[in-house]
């Protein structure tokens, strides 16, 4: 009969450091923006030869990266970050008399002040606690992004795990200070950041970041369609406003859009309708003055029909207006401004 050797219980150790100095190394810098990117992700080998490879491949490109058509495959960095603090809990001891011994090793967490307007914490705060969707990076003040070791053995960059983001509630400003918006990330495995680290020298200057904001349409069909005398059964008024309504867009931007920067859909048929023609201007009713965009579909949808109005992808207007950078997301389906205009014939 014969004999098997197993490796059960076998206590394997590799102490395989070499303490010889290494004349030429990354050594990290101070982390200045975390990028929330989806779960699993990896930078791919062939995206780290050069910086030029990696900025295509997350600013650039609308499959992923910050200004990616899809929400799913989006990154979101959090810039303007300062006052970084380790907030990693010290070594758990334990005194056995005349011996101090050092025990547990806890996991990473830092803590940053954001330092950015109000509309930004509220744009923020809808990443409090939304950990489970993502995973990050850390681009430091050297230009450097962090990760962790491809675990397939591609040469790749991996993302660190989260265990919880939380955006703490404002702080207002006092005689001695300006607001504070602080966020703190706790991430799920020390050695991510420890026997695992990586860093890649992309030359990333992280406040030239580009990305997207909110847009939200709105239907004023109702309050100026009779002053601008429009055709009831094919045409929609609405307004887009973005930055937390601190920008009014068709009043920016209304002479550079056009009807292919939108698409309108029947909710209720499940189609995508044709807009024929698309106009910008401003007008008064009763003593308000409304920017606005008139959409005339090229048929008349059927009467109590939805009829949805949203940006077309970001990669499909910023190919229209340059640097537009702003998208409609449904929040919820059928809702007016939100974000979509939703119109009832």
């Amino acid at each position: 009969m014969s004999e098997l050797i197993s490796n059960v219980n076998l206590a394997n150790v590799g102490i395989y450091g070499n303490t010889g100095n290494v004349p030429v190394n990354l050594e990290p810098g101070i982390p200045k923006a975390v990028a929330l990117v989806p779960k699993g992700t990896i930078i791919p080998a062939a995206n780290l030869v050069s910086p030029a490879a990696l900025y295509t491949y997350i600013q650039t490109a609308p499959a992923q990266g910050f200004i990616a058509d899809s929400r799913a495959s989006r990154w979101f960095a959090f810039i303007d970050l300062d006052d970084f603090k380790d907030e990693t809990k010290a070594m758990a001891s334990i005194d056995t008399g005349l011996n101090q011994l050092d025990i547990t090793k806890f996991n990473t967490k830092f803590s940053f002040r954001y330092l950015s307007n109000n509309a930004n914490f509220i744009e923020a705060l809808a990443f409090d606690n939304a950990q489970n969707f993502f995973d990050c990076y850390i681009i430091d003040s050297l230009g450097q992004i962090w990760g962790r070791v491809d675990p397939n053995g591609n040469g790749g960059l991996a993302s660190y795990s989260l265990q919880q983001i939380r955006v703490k509630d404002a702080m207002r400003p006092t005689v001695k200070d300006i607001n504070q918006y602080v966020i703190t990330f706790q991430f799920k495995n020390r050695i991510q950041f420890n026997e695992n680290f990586k860093i890649y020298n992309g030359g990333l200057d992280a406040d030239g970041i580009t990305m997207l904001q909110n847009g939200v349409l709105k239907d004023i069909s109702s309050i100026v369609g009779t002053a601008l005398s429009i055709t009831t059964t094919t045409t929609i008024v609405c307004e887009l406003k973005s930055g937390q309504d601190s920008q009014d867009v068709f009043a920016a931007y209304g002479s550079s859009l056009t009807a292919g920067c939108f698409i309108a859909k029947d909710l209720t048929a499940g189609t995508t309708l044709t807009i024929s023609t698309f106009t910008s201007g401003t007008v008064v009713v009763a003593g308000q003055a409304y920017n606005y965009g008139k959409f005339v579909l090229s048929a008349a949808p059927t009467s109590t029909h939805l009829v949805q109005i949203a940006l077309a992808a970001p990669s499909v207007v910023n190919a229209i207006v340059p640097n537009f950078n702003i998208v409609t997301e449904i929040a919820q389906a059928g809702v007016d401004g939100a974000n979509a205009a939703v119109h009832t014939f």
